[in-house]
């Protein structure tokens, strides 16, 4: 993105303190209209406490890298210690289905 989608007016690289949290995004020179990454909103989501549940940080141990699962999945779902879990890409990321063993 390098134009404005309002004025056709040229975007630069802008920051900024959204309660407490900077995130990235672009500013339109001409009609100061703001732009952000759908990543940088969740971020600041995240962050700001709005997006509390079902966010979990992804670690590394070792060579490899893991995440948990939320306590209410693992009830409700019945998930079990060596359940597998397959991840399938989707566009908008990843799709997470577990197998019970």
């Amino acid at each position: 993105m390098d134009r404005c989608a309002l004025c056709k007016g040229k975007l630069r690289k802008h920051k900024e303190l959204k309660d407490e949290v900077e995130i990235k995004g672009w500013k339109c020179s001409k009609c100061k209209e703001t732009y952000f990454s759908s990543n940088e909103l969740l971020k600041w989501e995240i962050f700001s406490g709005r997006r509390k549940n079902n966010v979990r940080k992804i670690r590394k141990v070792g060579n490899s890298f893991t995440v948990t699962l939320p306590n209410t999945f693992v009830r409700a779902d019945n998930i079990n210690n060596n359940d597998l879990a397959i991840f399938k890409r989707h566009k908008d990321g990843y799709i997470l289905q577990i197998v019970h063993l």
